[in-house]
């Protein structure tokens, strides 16, 4: 999801973004498809997570995943760099790039996922996917 707005037009459209970001609001704002459809309910199996990731990635999506135990941290992930059919790189976040946005001032884009602002070494645990 590429949105070119500024700070005073997402407050205007009702998603203040000072903290963090309502995701699933600022998606149906502008006539986002989340997948899942109810991104609420968060998996503890990392490996599923992974997979879903991995998926998307291959058809072009990047995905929004967060990566610490209370959700409150989000990053995008955007590649995968390993090799999708040895399970020791594709369920490790040292295979996977992201942005992180909310850290863009400390080199935020183009880190490992393992590097991501309070990655939890459990492994991703939500993730939405946005598509127009």
């Amino acid at each position: 999801m590429c949105m070119k707005k500024t700070l005073k037009q997402f407050q205007e459209d009702g998603l203040p973004i000072e903290g963090s970001a309502n995701w699933l609001k600022m998606a149906n704002t502008y006539g986002y498809t989340v997948s899942p459809s109810d991104p609420t309910g968060y998996s503890s199996d990392s490996k599923k997570v992974y997979d879903e990731i991995l998926n998307y990635l291959k058809s072009g999506y990047p995905v929004i995943i967060t990566v610490n135990q209370n959700n409150t941290h989000w990053v995008v992930v955007t590649d995968f760099i390993g090799d999708p059919n040895i399970s020791s790189s594709k369920y490790n976040a040292d295979y996977y790039i992201c942005a992180d946005p909310a850290r863009n001032g400390n080199g935020g884009n183009n880190k490992k996922l393992s590097n991501a602002y309070e990655y939890n070494s459990s492994g991703p645990r939500d993730y939405l996917i946005y598509k127009k």
